[in-house]
């Protein structure tokens, strides 16, 4: 299937394929990027971004037919932009939706997406934003009087972009902190400043929240929430009564 318009004419089909293989990418790139706490050769070796990849491939393919039809209006590099930024934030739901979190299951499923958009703006809307002006430069035609800047300024734009997100992601130190080296005003700002946001925010980032307020690693948390996975797991798949034993056992912690 040809789509034509003026000088321009795109195989819908081609396009529709080369959208979806860059969502995928910038979907695993983000991927990368929210999970590199612990350094990119970790965050490569987990199955997060892949998942992401996924949901990036969906997301795309979902936005694909309109997204191919505004490469060829004025403007198209802004409209990539912006189909890049929604297909992001649609990934990042379809990804809670296929993953959710213990904090917020699927019925809540917008908390934690508002929360991965205000914890990680910058991937998210960067990566997205880059992504989608990267995949229409990339799949319409050069015209006459747009090869200076399609060709030589829009590209080192795009690589410069991408750059400066990535820069923006800093690894945390690999520091070794145990309960026992914290101080009693740090346990308890620990403890208090979990049980504040779990039920705001979700598991995972009540502790992100909790480090940040608190400026210390909370490993007491950490130790109590590796006890409440160890009770998930021996929950059968239908046993309500221990999921729900679980979920207490992770708005709890950590033990006094």
């Amino acid at each position: 299937m040809l789509f034509t318009h003026k000088d321009i004419t795109l195989s819908t089909s081609k396009a529709i394929f080369q959208i979806v293989l860059l969502g995928a990418f910038g979907g695993w790139l983000g991927g990368v990027c929210i999970n590199a706490s612990g350094g990119f050769v970790l965050a490569i070796q987990n199955w997060a971004p892949y998942k992401a990849a996924w949901v990036g491939f969906v997301a795309t393919l979902i936005l694909s037919y309109p997204w191919v039809w505004t490469m060829k209006q004025r403007g198209w590099w802004l409209s990539g932009a912006v189909f890049g930024v929604v297909a992001s934030i649609l990934a990042v739901l379809f990804y809670f939706l296929f993953w959710p979190y213990d904090g917020h299951g699927r019925e809540d499923v917008h908390k934690t997406v508002f929360m991965i958009l205000a914890s990680y703006p910058i991937p998210v809307f960067g990566i997205g934003g880059l992504t989608g002006i990267f995949t229409s430069s990339w799949i319409r035609p050069t015209q006459d009087g747009e090869r200076l800047w399609v060709d030589l300024v829009l590209p080192f734009f795009i690589v410069g972009g991408f750059v400066s997100v990535l820069g923006t992601v800093q690894p945390l130190e690999d520091e070794s902190v145990t309960a026992e080296s914290l101080s009693p005003d740090e346990l308890e700002c620990c403890r208090v400043a979990y049980r504040a946001f779990v039920k705001k925010v979700g598991v995972s980032f009540a502790v992100f929240e909790a480090e940040k307020y608190c400026e210390v690693e909370c490993p007491l948390v950490n130790e109590c929430l590796s006890a409440c996975s160890t009770l998930k797991n021996a929950c059968a798949s239908d046993d309500v009564t221990c999921k729900d034993e679980h979920r207490s056992c992770v708005l709890s912690c950590p033990n006094e």
